[in-house]
């Protein structure tokens, strides 16, 4: 399952705050648009694992990169968090 955001105005991302609201921990990946190359940049990597709590906000500090992005991707293991997963939103960090 993958989710895509669009901002306002690009940014050279540093990090990325998911609100996640219900059954936490699917997150997997983090990526960047990069519109010059038409592609999308991995910048976060982990595994999926059920959280404590029910609810959190994660913070996933990103792989430095040459990007300047208006557009994230958040990829979620959704059959490894049981339960529906529930994101209410996403911040994104960066320099103009």
């Amino acid at each position: 399952q993958t989710l895509e955001l669009t901002y306002e105005h690009p940014v050279t991302p540093y990090a990325v705050e998911v609100y996640e609201s219900y059954n936490p921990g699917a997150v997997v990946a983090v990526e960047l648009y990069d519109a010059a190359s038409d592609a999308w940049v991995a910048a976060w990597q982990g595994e999926a694992a059920a959280a404590e709590a029910a609810y959190r906000i994660n913070l996933f500090e990103l792989e430095p990169l040459d990007i300047k992005t208006d557009r994230i991707r958040l990829v979620l293991d959704t059959d490894a968090v049981p339960g529906y997963n529930e994101i209410d939103a996403v911040h994104l960090f960066g320099r103009p």
